[in-house]
């Protein structure tokens, strides 16, 4: 059953109440399972969780052929795109991280990690359910923080190791393409531009890219931009045309088609909405 929802947050217990429409993923998904076992299918390749295991999955992702065993009991926690997209902002390295383990969906943990984890859910949980929390906003969205660093601190530990032992050259130009893309803060405005870098051709890059994390290249550019420049808008003084120049678009038109297209708002309008809600 649904045991929280708005529109940042769902918490549940029920897999046919994550977010899905057609296939599509529409939030994050964080989910631990405590017994049993959860199969499902990620861009067409298939994966099970089973006890002690997290699956994690993020929006735009295809998500599809979902069975459960009778015994499958599990928390899960779903992030809408935005509040996703700000906590991705706590520092690069999450962002190299997160964006690697699109195509490492499940992993497994140790007791003591589910029971970290457990705490934080059951927490969250408690302060929403009550009205008397002062701060409960802010609250919640720390335990939300603290979900994905503690998740991600693990992933730092874990995929790290396998990489080292066994690491393809297509999974390096995979990581070394997330990397590039993270280091310049949002500035890279082509496939072709991470390319010249690994010294291969954009075709093969995108090719490798697609086939490693079911997402394409120039959309993790995309995004890696948006990101930033939603950085920019929301948390700097600088002027919309300053921001423009800054991440190299041709024009304040071409700048504002793009963030049209991302939020359904012209520049102004999305930084006048959001430092509203502030």
């Amino acid at each position: 059953m649904v045991k929280y929802f708005n529109n940042e947050l769902i918490l549940t217990d029920d897999v046919s109440q994550m977010p899905i429409v057609n296939g599509t993923l529409k939030y994050s998904i964080f989910l631990l399972c405590s017994d049993g076992k959860l199969s499902f299918n990620i861009e067409e390749k298939a994966y099970t969780v089973s006890q002690n295991q997290v699956m994690t999955s993020y929006p735009g992702s295809h998500l599809t052929q979902i069975m459960i065993s009778p015994d499958f009991k599990c928390k899960i926690m779903c992030l809408n795109p935005e509040s996703y997209s700000q906590l991705m902002y706590i520092s690069k390295q999450i962002w190299v991280d997160i964006q690697y383990s699109v195509g490492k969906p499940v992993m497994t943990l140790s007791k003591s990690s589910c029971d970290v984890f457990n705490t934080y859910l059951d927490t969250m949980l408690e302060k929403l359910s009550r009205e008397d929390v002062p701060y409960k906003k802010e609250y919640v969205r720390y335990l939300v923080g603290c979900v994905v660093l503690e998740f991600l601190a693990l992933l730092e530990q874990n995929i790290p190791a396998k990489i080292a032992d066994s690491i393809s050259h297509k999974d390096n130009l995979t990581k070394q393409f997330l990397e590039i893309i993270s280091s310049e803060d949002g500035k890279i405005r082509s496939v072709s531009e991470v390319a010249s870098r690994l010294n291969i051709t954009p075709k093969y890059l995108s090719f490798i890219v697609k086939k490693n994390t079911g997402k394409n290249a120039y959309d993790f550019i995309r995004d890696a931009s948006f990101h930033a420049i939603q950085n920019r808008l929301l948390y700097s003084g600088a002027s919309i045309k300053e921001i423009a120049n800054e991440f190299k678009f041709p024009s304040l038109s071409f700048f504002g088609k793009f963030i049209k297209q991302r939020t359904g708002l012209s520049s102004k309008d999305f930084r006048k909405s959001r430092m509203n809600k502030k």
